[in-house]
């Protein structure tokens, strides 16, 4: 699985397809719009139904249509109720690559930790410092974004996701000490991030929906560490607005994996600016 602080705190003809996220293919409507909150909302466990939680990730933009801020809201409730809170302000530089997140983190109004991550560029990797030591290398390529988290003990964790032609993710392999894969069919309608001009490796990183969330991904499959037997896993029920954009994702288990728990996450959208070049 990712690391939890990765995705709460964190793929160029296909390069510019992935700083404009995908899904994107048919052009069915003219209209431009961009997330202004996702809100996902589920049981912990099928075991719990009392326990439930609300994620709600609420974005801001600058100018050039480029997330500047992640505001993160994570709530369960128990038998108590918990609420952890993550803010991060994104920063570029001159040519529009992100060079710096902060990130404020803190639980039930009290601010626990303050990290930094910087991104430096070589060619097409880019490399992770955090809080001043190296934490993760991505790799870009036209059909594959290749995360290498640093060295932690003896285990190396390495996260691979497979890309179509237009950019969208149709395999994630997670590999350390054991491996686990998903393969993902998806629809070709506009996805919830199409108009962001942000790189769409930042986008599959950084916020805290999982990649095939932000795909428009219809089905979910899982092999284990085997690629002889792929077994539905997920399947999602989408509703759109007028514009052909996703407002609603109802994630349901397939008929094998009942014990999972089903989630729903809606969509908010506002008007993308107009870029005067």
């Amino acid at each position: 699985m990712k690391k939890n602080n990765f995705l709460f705190s964190l793929s160029m003809s296909l390069f510019l397809c992935l700083l404009l996220s995908c899904s994107d293919d048919e052009s069915i409507s003219n209209k431009q719009l961009l997330p202004s909150q996702i809100k996902l909302n589920y049981n912990l466990s099928s075991s719990s139904p009392g326990t439930s939680v609300e994620v709600v990730d609420a974005f801001t933009y600058d100018d050039d249509n480029r997330l500047t801020n992640i505001s993160h809201t994570y709530t369960s409730t128990s038998e108590s109720k918990s609420v952890n809170l993550k803010n991060t302000v994104i920063k570029y530089d001159t040519d529009g690559r992100i060079i710096e997140a902060n990130i404020t983190s803190s639980e039930n109004s009290a601010i626990s930790k303050v990290s930094v991550e910087k991104y430096s560029y070589d060619g097409d990797k880019i490399k992770i410092n955090k809080d001043g030591k190296d934490f993760a290398t991505i790799q870009l390529s036209s059909k594959n974004i290749t995360l290498t988290y640093a060295l932690v003990g003896e285990s190396k964790e390495v996260v691979t996701y497979e890309l179509d032609d237009r950019g969208n993710v149709i395999e994630y392999v997670f590999k350390s000490d054991y491996t686990n894969k998903y393969r993902y069919t998806t629809d070709r309608k506009n996805g919830i991030f199409k108009d962001v001009n942000t790189p769409h490796w930042f986008l599959i990183t950084q916020t805290a929906f999982s990649e095939y969330q932000l795909e428009n991904t219809i089905k979910r499959y899982t092999s284990g560490s085997s690629d002889d037997k792929w077994i539905e896993y997920t399947y999602n029920e989408i509703q759109y607005n007028k514009d052909l954009y996703p407002v609603s994702i109802r994630t349901k288990p397939s008929p094998d994996w009942l014990g999972i728990s089903s989630s729903t996450m809606t969509i908010e959208y506002i008007p993308a600016k107009t870029i005067i070049k």
